[in-house]
C-alpha cells in the first residue's frame, strides 16, 4: 500500500509544471531502481516521497546486518541547499561531541563523515551536489559509501 502511495506521489509531482518537481521523481525512481537492483541483499523496509517547500524522498533498508537509511532532498536553488547542508553540519557538531567530523573529497560539491572516534561503526554521510543534500546512515562506513555513491551517480550534472 505505501508502494502504491508513493508511486501515486511520484504520478502526481511528474505533471507538476514545476521543472524541480518534474526533476526529482526522475532522480527518486532512479534511486530506488538502482537500490532494487544492485543491494538486492538490503530489502526496502519503507519508502517516502514528501514534497512541499522542497522535494524529499526517504528509504529505510533492512538486511541481516542491520538497517540503514538514505534521505534525499532536492531543493528550488543551490543557494538554499548550501545553506540548510551548512546548518545541519553546524547543529550537528554541537548536538554530538562524542562523534568526528572528517571530510569526504569526492562526494559532490561538500561532502563529510561523522564516524566515532574509536569505531567505524554506525557512521553518517551527508554530501551536497548542486541542489541535492544526502544523508546516508548504514551500519559501516563500507556500506555507508557503497550507498552514497550509488545515490551521487544518479544525481545528474548542471
Amino acid at each position: 500500500m505505501k508502494k502504491l502511495a508513493s508511486y501515486f506521489l511520484l504520478f502526481v509531482f511528474c505533471f507538476s509544471s514545476d521543472g524541480r518537481a518534474q526533476e526529482a521523481p526522475k532522480l527518486f525512481d532512479a534511486i530506488e531502481r538502482e537500490f532494487r537492483q544492485k543491494e538486492s541483499r538490503w530489502k526496502i523496509e519503507r519508502l517516502d516521497v514528501k514534497g512541499e517547500a522542497i522535494q524529499k524522498l526517504d528509504i529505510v533498508f533492512r538486511s541481516g546486518v542491520g538497517q540503514a537509511a538514505v534521505e534525499v532532498e532536492v531543493w528550488d536553488s543551490v543557494k538554499n541547499a548550501r545553506d540548510v547542508f551548512a546548518g545541519r553540519a553546524v547543529a550537528s557538531a554541537s548536538a554530538s561531541k562524542r562523534r568526528i567530523k572528517r571530510a569526504l573529497p569526492g562526494f559532490g560539491d561538500e561532502g563529510h563523515i561523522w564516524v566515532h572516534p574509536h569505531s567505524t561503526a554506525w557512521p553518517s554521510i551527508n554530501f551536497r551536489k548542486g541542489s541535492v543534500n544526502v544523508s546516508v546512515f548504514a551500519p559501516n562506513v563500507a556500506t555507508a559509501k557503497s550507498f552514497a555513491r550509488r545515490v551521487l551517480e544518479l544525481i545528474p550534472e548542471r
